[in-house]
């Protein structure tokens, strides 16, 4: 007899904490935006270009290291900051520079970023800069989105096709 009164205090307990969990999951309600907002959301992690190229070393350089640091070319390690400029229907939105990542300065750098919009139709640009101060964008995409009130737009950067893209 106490082993069922066992079994059911521990499925009166089960059921308590199935309730308590299930009440949290849906109240109370909570929203990250107003009820005409939408949310556009910058996540990009991007490496820029090398400052310096690689170079081939001669025979003469080669033989002065030792024999296990040998490398036929010199490669610098570190990396130009990354500039993104997002612009909403033609308008600047966000423009940010980032120094790499990494103790070398040799890492990617990274933009996450969320910005609530009014809902509506929007013209999305947004421009990468990794060659340091040449001034020309290295990436460039466009899209005109529609966002209804709580949708998420995401502007983003597709390593494998080397674009930004939009979502």
């Amino acid at each position: 007899m106490s082993r069922v009164f066992d079994i059911l205090g521990q499925g009166l307990a089960y059921l308590l904490f199935a309730l308590f969990v299930g009440y949290f999951a849906n109240s109370p309600s909570y929203s990250p935006f107003e009820k005409d907002q939408a949310l556009v959301r910058l996540s990009i992690s991007y490496p820029g270009q090398r400052i310096a190229a690689c170079r081939k070393l001669s025979v003469k350089e080669m033989r002065k290291k030792t024999h296990n640091m040998r490398r036929a070319f010199d490669c610098p390690r570190e990396r130009h900051a990354v500039r993104i400029e997002v612009l909403m229907d033609g308008k600047p939105f966000y423009d940010e520079i980032v120094a790499p990542s990494g103790l070398a300065n040799d890492g990617k750098s990274l933009f996450y970023e969320n910005f609530s919009v009014p809902a509506g139709d929007h013209m999305l640009t947004a421009r990468l800069y990794d060659n340091g101060a040449d001034g020309k964008a290295g990436f460039s995409g466009e899209k005109n989105v529609q966002l209804t009130p709580g949708k998420v737009a995401i502007v983003g950067f597709d390593h494998r096709d080397h674009k930004i893209m939009f979502r």
